[in-house]
């Protein structure tokens, strides 16, 4: 599970339009990562649904929103209120490092896109 942990959280810190959330160091990690857009013209909907929408050939679900986690959006600068939300991916025992670069590569292409 660590590997992929590790693969999926590196390959997100790469891209350098999303910020994540939460500890950098993957050891301090559950096995998911939320991040959320960097640019305030991104809205992270619009993530989910290319995903969820765009792609559905890789089965790949995101989920999008506040997490249930008001309280540490607003700790981070982030304003719920406001609409600023987060965008979670979570890996599962049934889960490859194949699924993550397809995962990778296709938030890679999400960020061409909005470029």
């Amino acid at each position: 599970r660590t590997s992929l942990s590790k693969k999926l959280l590196e390959g997100i810190l790469e891209l350098d339009k999303f910020a994540v959330l939460g500890p950098l160091d993957y050891k301090q990690r559950t096995a998911l990562v939320s991040f959320r857009p960097k640019s305030a013209e991104i809205n992270h909907n619009d993530i989910a649904e290319y995903f969820n929408d765009m792609l559905p050939q890789h089965k790949i679900l995101m989920r999008a929103g506040n997490m249930c986690v008001h309280p540490f959006q607003y700790q981070i600068g982030m304003s719920p209120a406001k609409g600023d939300g987060i965008i979670r991916a979570s890996l599962y025992i049934y889960n490859t490092i194949n699924e993550i670069e397809i995962f990778l590569s296709a938030l890679e292409d999400f960020a061409k896109i909005i470029e």
